[in-house]
């Protein structure tokens, strides 16, 4: 058995609370070993409903056209980014992203109306990249201020940490107080707009807590290695 369902949003709690509402309704019911299956979900901005977004207005006419950012945009990255993280603590059994491409006027997938890679991709490989290493370590983050994490470690001890702001609620520095782990070897930054992470150089290590001085823009996420 499985119970299954949608989730289009901008708003990665009401993403994140789900699980827990639907194993409780399943257990009440005696279903306690049903699997709990997103089958898709998907970044909608400002909580549009994405089968009408062709009749909301000409304010969200870059939402739909294929030749802008559109629903692949920066934010729609860092959003996935807290989504994933965030699932990985949660009931959940599976999780699938949906990106058809282009279907209903909009961009779902992870190229662009030209072939390019989108922002889309580069969130997904992102989290990919940090999955390689195997092993998740527990991470805590301020959601309420617009944060999340995720850690994993390889055998050879090699580690990786990232954190994800979605609308960040304020600009102060980002402080990581790390167990178990010693000084990074390198601390690298996305902005909403760049595609590639690049070396960030301000920031310090000391007493077992890592600082980043960095400033965050609306959407950004820091991988620390």
């Amino acid at each position: 058995d499985f119970l299954s369902w949608h989730g289009y949003s901008d708003d990665p709690d009401l993403m994140l609370c789900k699980p827990e509402k639907a194993r409780k309704l399943c257990d009440e019911f005696g279903f306690t070993k049903t699997e709990l299956i997103i089958n898709e979900w998907h970044y909608i901005p400002n909580g549009r409903v994405w089968l009408n977004l062709g009749k909301q207005g000409p304010e969200y006419a870059k939402i739909i056209d294929p030749a802008t950012d559109g629903l692949p945009s920066a934010e729609s990255g860092v959003y996935i980014l807290q989504v994933l993280s965030g699932l990985q603590t949660t009931c959940l059994d599976r999780n699938y992203y949906y990106g058809s491409g282009q279907s209903y006027g909009c961009v779902w997938g992870i190229r662009n109306a030209d072939g390019t890679l989108n922002k889309t991709y580069y969130a997904l490989k992102a989290f990919a990249d940090l999955s390689r290493l195997k092993y998740r370590v527990k991470t805590s983050a301020p959601r309420e201020r617009g944060y999340a994490a995720a850690a994993t470690r390889a055998e050879d001890g090699r580690a990786a940490l990232m954190v994800a702001a979605f609308r960040p609620s304020d600009s102060e520095p980002v402080r990581v107080s790390v167990k178990g782990a010693g000084r990074p070897t390198e601390v690298l930054l996305e902005d909403g707009e760049a595609h590639r992470l690049s070396a960030c150089d301000g920031w310090t290590f000391a007493d077992g807590t890592l600082t980043v001085n960095c400033p965050l823009v609306t959407s950004a996420r820091q991988t620390f290695r």
